[in-house]
């Protein structure tokens, strides 16, 4: 699909005009959605790899994993590459949780 294809174009675009982002790449499968930003110059698994390490960096893995409906074990390897730690997050939390505040 081309933007502004009108044969392929769910949105019925005429020949005469550029179809904007939202009319063209409304309601497509993910890959032909990739496919159509691609061809606009927009990086998308470049730009989706880069969210997800920022995001497996700043999350535990569980959080991540439940966030973005991958498993916990591939959650990890994510923050494992990104260079998130998150080993010693339960155990610090438990911690901060078990000992009562102190209001001053």
């Amino acid at each position: 699909m081309s933007v502004g294809d009108s044969a392929s174009c769910p949105a019925s675009c005429d020949e005469s005009r550029v179809c904007s982002v939202v009319d063209c790449l409304h309601h497509q499968h993910p890959t032909s959605l990739m496919g159509s930003l691609n061809q606009l110059g927009i990086t998308t698994r470049a730009n989706r790899n880069a969210a997800m390490l920022n995001l497996a960096a700043t999350v535990p893995a569980a959080v991540f994993a439940s966030l973005i409906g991958i498993s916990v074990s591939t959650a990890t390897k994510w923050g494992r590459v990104a260079g998130g730690n998150w080993t010693s997050y339960a155990a610090i939390r438990g911690k901060v949780t078990a000992s009562p505040r102190q209001n001053r």
